[in-house]
């Protein structure tokens, strides 16, 4: 059987390119080179494409941006890959390691549906929906999904914002970009000094901003594989040495961890699994994505975060470890991954 040519899409011009750095290492260390040709192509900062050639350890270190040399997608069908200095490179499948803007809403989708090349994770509407995090909300709140109540701020901190929080909610407050990944512009607020701070420099991350009611919980993630069809990975309980999962906390070794399989009841995990399936059905995802719920510490409620159509792959994301947990190896589980991209 011949190989199948993969291209690692990586880096981006979002708040989140060097975390896809990371994960973009881990799935090419992982690829199964008797099955794959694997091509890495990295996006500057600045919008740049390269493919780069070198060690894997080269990407997260920068290497690629000297090394690299220049290779886009075509959008011409007849083509139906990249176009290089040294001419054109037929591709199957786009593993999408991207993150946040132009990654995972639905606008790096859309090149590749007009390309008419395979492609790993949600569609173009799915990526642009679970994006949007105030909008899932919406569009799940007609489904009836319990989850964190919310104000929405457009384009502006309105005049009498403070008076409408306040109305609404007690401190602590979360506010946060309503298209963003990975807690960048996101902060707890405490009082009104902070809650006028903090909506301004969320405003600098997105035209959208949320300020959602505090809940006292765990943070429960369900990781999905699938297409119609699904299956759920062991559960992950985040567990912090901080008071708040924000980027740092995310991404410093020893400031978190997931706890997996997740120490929760029984009867909870049952639920957890239920709702994250249909909500991933609701949301009409594909391929894979993992789920993310609040517990109430005092009462179990579970209540709907968002649903990330692109997990990480670094060495501290949780979905990986979902799926080993369950006896699927990272190269097996990249491998079903893009068994479902061809498929879709």
């Amino acid at each position: 059987m011949s190989k199948l040519n993969v291209c690692v899409l990586f880096g981006g011009v979002s708040s989140e390119h060097d975390v896809s750095l990371i994960t973009a290492k881990g799935i090419i260390d992982n690829l199964d080179r008797e099955k794959y040709n694997v091509y890495p192509v990295g996006i500057t900062k600045d919008g740049r494409w390269l493919m780069y050639s070198g060690d894997s350890e080269g990407i997260p270190s920068n290497s690629w941006l000297k090394e690299g040399r220049k290779a886009i997608i075509s959008p011409d069908r007849i083509d139906g890959g990249l176009i290089t200095d040294d001419g054109l490179i037929k591709i199957d499948v786009v593993y999408l390691a991207l993150h946040g803007k132009n990654g995972e809403d639905g606008t790096i989708q859309g090149l590749l549906e007009i390309a008419g090349i395979k492609y790993t994770g949600a569609g173009v509407l799915s990526s642009a929906l679970c994006m949007d995090k105030a909008m899932t909300k919406v569009f799940l709140g007609g489904f009836g999904i319990p989850q964190a109540e919310m104000l929405l701020f457009i384009n502006k901190a309105p005049d009498d914002m403070v008076e409408q929080v306040e109305g609404k909610f007690t401190y602590p407050v979360f506010v946060k970009p309503s298209n963003g990944g990975s807690s960048c512009g996101a902060y707890k607020v405490r009082s009104r000094e902070q809650l006028i701070s903090s909506v301004n420099s969320a405003f600098e991350y997105d035209t959208k901003v949320m300020v959602e009611e505090y809940i006292n919980a765990y943070e429960v993630e369900c990781g999905i594989l699938g297409n119609e069809e699904t299956n759920a990975g062991s559960l992950s309980k985040i567990v912090i040495e901080s008071e708040t999962y924000d980027y740092e906390t995310k991404y410093t070794p020893g400031m978190a961890f997931n706890e997996i399989p997740a120490k929760i009841p029984q009867d909870k995990t049952q639920e957890v699994v239920a709702l994250a399936k249909k909500i991933y059905t609701c949301l009409d995802a594909s391929g894979y994505g993992r789920v993310d719920f609040f517990m109430e510490k005092a009462t179990g409620k579970i209540l709907f975060n968002e649903l990330n159509s692109l997990p990480g792959f670094t060495p501290f994301s949780a979905y990986p470890g979902m799926w080993e947990d369950k006896g699927v190896s990272f190269s097996q589980l990249l491998d079903k991954i893009i068994t479902l991209a061809l498929d879709k």
